[in-house]
């Protein structure tokens, strides 16, 4: 699958800072907080925080930040509100230290009429009711307005139709965030001669996934609906200007790891290949964030700890260990 995946390779430095103008401007500082909360002015928790065109939810570490964030964009039929009530979201990234954000995807049809939500990736934008790239940024920066979250460590994640979102947008919007993270998903419709820019892409996926397949296009009639997954790698491993690649790097939470090497300075691009179908691994949360550790080369503006760990000075425990993974998938 992977034999198609490499055209010539150059050299030249990483373009641009990692935020536009978009993230520019002061973060409105939080207050104290004694555990998680959401920051907006309602009156319950989980309540939505409204921007124009649609909502979102924020979960908030203890402490005054800059928090990292990590943005989330879950799959087909998902909902806001299930992901910040999920136990496992609350436990590996808000209480990491991450603030969490959820943005409320609109409903569409599917095949079969089936209705649902669905975010508004190219292949479909046309028929979509809004922007969603456009919702996106004014989802992150009205977050901003009220916390205060570190501009320079938003970490994009998604899974299924939510990783068909991410994938997209670490080719075209790259400027959105440091870091972008892809599960069960592929790039969406027939692949770009080029991505903007070098980014860091990590991307899981299941030789055993029966919806978005590991290898292979996928397509509605003649239309491609998913684009074949190693060509969409090799997308990025050219964008990245990789020379190695893919190469075996052992197991990384329980997955087994391939890494492209010899990349563009401040670029990543890494697989781990799981055999739980399009299922959503509980490994993936502890995976997507150490992973980020072990790429990021700007130095933290706040130190990310877990509620009860041992004072600063202490080090996690190196990636590597294996994790469990969840019987259910959440939406």
């Amino acid at each position: 699958m992977f034999g198609r995946m490499f055209g010539p390779m150059f050299g030249r430095m990483l373009r641009g800072g990692l935020l536009a103008a978009l993230l520019a401007g002061p973060a409105a500082p939080a207050a104290a907080q004694s555990g998680v909360i959401n920051p907006c002015a309602f009156s319950e928790r989980d309540s939505a925080c409204r921007v124009e065109d649609g909502e979102y939810r924020v979960l908030l570490p203890q402490g005054l930040g800059p928090f990292p964030a990590l943005v989330y964009l879950y799959g087909s039929l998902g909902e806001s509100r299930r992901i910040t009530d999920s136990r496992q979201f609350r436990e590996e990234i808000v209480r990491r230290g991450y603030a969490l954000i959820v943005p409320q995807a609109l409903d569409i049809t599917y095949l079969g009429s089936l209705r649902g939500t669905g975010w508004g990736r190219r292949i479909r934008a046309a028929r979509h009711p809004r922007d969603d790239v456009d919702f996106l940024r004014r989802v992150v920066f009205d977050a901003r307005r009220r916390v205060n979250i570190d501009p320079g460590r938003i970490i994009w994640a998604g899974h299924s139709d939510g990783g068909y979102m991410v994938f997209e947008m670490a080719c075209h919007h790259p400027e959105m965030g440091v870091a972008f993270a892809s599960h069960a998903a592929s790039y969406g419709g027939m692949l770009p001669r080029a991505c903007r820019r070098p980014v860091r892409l990590l991307h899981t996926h299941s030789p055993d996934d029966r919806i978005v397949p590991f290898a292979g296009e996928r397509r509605q009639g003649p239309i491609v609906d998913s684009a074949d997954l190693g060509e969409a790698l090799g997308l990025i491993a050219r964008t990245n200007r990789c020379r190695r690649g893919p190469e075996p790097a052992g197991r990384f939470f329980g997955f087994e790891r391939q890494t492209w090497s010899d990349c563009e300075h401040g670029s990543a691009l890494d697989l781990l290949i799981h055999d739980r179908g399009h299922g959503w691994p509980a490994a993936w949360l502890p995976a997507v964030l150490d992973w980020y550790d072990s790429v990021s080369f700007r130095p933290a503006v706040s130190r990310t700890i877990r509620v009860g760990e041992p004072a600063p000075g202490t080090r996690r425990k190196v990636p590597g260990a294996s994790g469990g993974f969840f019987k259910s998938v959440p939406k």
